[in-house]
């Protein structure tokens, strides 16, 4: 169980973007649980017969569009996310997602070299090793190797803006959605102990500004 303990733990999370992780955790529960069915090795593989089934009901309802391009916007993961007889449908939904975001009248974007001998070895490969030429941002930025899981996803876009504008704007849409409604609940819980039985007649702006306080107290980067 300890798989679906961190899996809950981590799509419930407040202070960071969730769904972008939301197809990898999922389709990694999924591959945990399909190695458990062996009686040999699970004794208790009937529950997880029973887990894996309800995961494989709603898996086409995960894949559909929003959690697709937030996991592809997640630079921690990006493919990997996906089988691979499930990428090119995935590319192709973060091409029409492009489309969409992209600028009236923009065509494909040339990657700026980033220094002199960058430009000479771009020159020389497509000269010479008959490799196709990255010149737009879906390519450049699906060729990069993943990021450190450490790294913060809307950080790195933030930083990456520059070099990839309508990919930049796309994935701020797409990774600000919360993967579950746990950060909601909770913030209606913790207004719940504020404004209590004996405390039903606070007003709106006082009710506000101690939330607030809590809020700050308990978490000075706020």
């Amino acid at each position: 169980m300890e798989p679906a303990f961190t899996a809950t733990e981590l799509l419930s999370g407040s202070k960071y973007p969730t769904q972008g992780g939301l197809c990898l955790i999922i389709g990694g529960l999924r591959k945990h649980l399909e190695r458990q069915l062996d009686p040999s090795v699970n004794t208790q593989w009937r529950v997880a017969d029973a887990m894996k089934e309800k995961l494989d009901t709603y898996w086409p309802i995960l894949c559909d569009t929003p959690s697709v391009l937030a996991a592809l916007f997640d630079p921690r993961t990006k493919l990997s996310s996906f089988e691979l007889d499930e990428q090119e449908t995935s590319i192709a939904t973060l091409e029409e997602c492009y489309k969409l975001y992209m600028p009236t009248g923009e065509t494909r974007i040339e990657e700026k070299p980033k220094s002199t001998f960058t430009l000479f070895k771009s020159l020389m490969r497509d000269n010479t090793t008959g490799q196709p030429r990255v010149s737009n941002e879906i390519e450049s930025y699906l060729a990069l190797n993943d990021e450190n899981e450490d790294m913060e996803p809307l950080a790195w876009w933030q930083i990456h803006e520059d070099r990839y504008p309508t990919l930049a704007r796309a994935a701020r849409d797409y990774l600000g959605i919360q993967a579950t409604s746990v950060p909601c609940e909770q913030t209606f819980s913790v207004a719940k102990n504020t404004i209590s039985l004996v405390r039903n007649r606070i007003d709106g702006e006082n009710a506000r500004a101690s939330l607030c306080l809590k809020s700050w107290y308990l978490d000075p980067d706020l």
